[in-house]
């Protein structure tokens, strides 16, 4: 997971922690209606109109990546067949990655305030 230029690196990794078990609470209460607002949302964003120059450089990230249409269909199928079971299992994923209990490594780029008070304990290195 990344943040941009965060002035709040505590909160943000307590975040980012607790996402696995949001996730799965969530799955727990969305109703079939929300899951498919979703769904259509999440395509939506996948299949936006796009003008000449974002449509070349989509293609050509596409071909550099060798990535096959057959790949990006796959992948939309799994997005419209998402279940909250899916949503359910990922969380749990990710709590096991990235949970409070998780061995995780933090990396963080960014100014000298960023780290000024932080609690986190980091092994904070100039580079610049």
């Amino acid at each position: 997971m990344v943040s941009y230029r965060d002035p709040n690196l505590e909160s943000t990794f307590d975040v980012y922690a607790n996402t696995g078990k949001a996730l799965m609470q969530i799955s727990e209460h969305l109703t079939d209606e929300d899951l498919e607002l979703a769904v259509i949302g999440t395509i939506g964003s996948m299949d936006s109109p796009m003008g000449m120059r974002s449509k070349g450089m989509v293609s050509m990230r596409q071909w550099l990546a060798n990535e096959p249409p057959e790949a990006r269909q796959a992948f939309r199928d799994e997005v419209i067949n998402t279940s909250r079971e899916d949503l359910y299992s990922f969380g749990q994923q990710l709590d096991v990655a990235m949970g409070v209990d998780a061995q995780t490594i933090k990396t963080v780029i960014g100014s000298q305030s960023a780290f000024d008070g932080s609690t986190l304990g980091l092994d904070v290195k100039t580079i610049f």
